[in-house]
């Protein structure tokens, strides 16, 4: 028996710009985190203590924010990179490959190692 746990949102369910099948994913990596709130609307992120450390771009492309050791060795392991948008490397954020991003539940892990991180960082005013 499958059980379906809600996300919590501070903004609408869905964006408008982000592909429906990217936001059910990203909501079913946050489900069961009591607490991650996903916020955004054009753009979906989590963050803590106005730290961002993850976010679903328009586009539907997954990034996490991870500390440098777990940063070196989620690129490795994945074969990816920092994750880039408009013209700027984002140079803590990782991009999520496709085929990791649908296997929710091995992703999630590292859902726990960004969240950790983010409690690391200074509380932005």
């Amino acid at each position: 028996m499958t059980t379906k746990v809600a996300v919590r949102t501070t903004k609408k369910a869905t964006s408008a710009t982000t592909p429906v099948k990217k936001l059910e994913l990203y909501d079913a990596v946050l489900a069961g985190f009591k607490d991650i709130e996903r916020k955004g609307d054009k753009m979906q992120y989590t963050a803590h203590n106005g730290n961002m450390f993850s976010f679903l771009n328009a586009e539907g492309e997954f990034a996490l924010r991870l500390c440098e050791e777990d940063r070196k060795n989620f690129i490795n392991k994945y074969n990816t990179c920092l994750f880039e948008t408009h013209g700027t490397t984002l140079k803590e954020f990782v991009h999520v490959p496709a085929t990791l991003f649908s296997q929710t539940t091995e992703l999630r892990k590292y859902m726990v190692m960004s969240f950790a991180y983010a409690k690391t960082l200074r509380k932005k005013q």
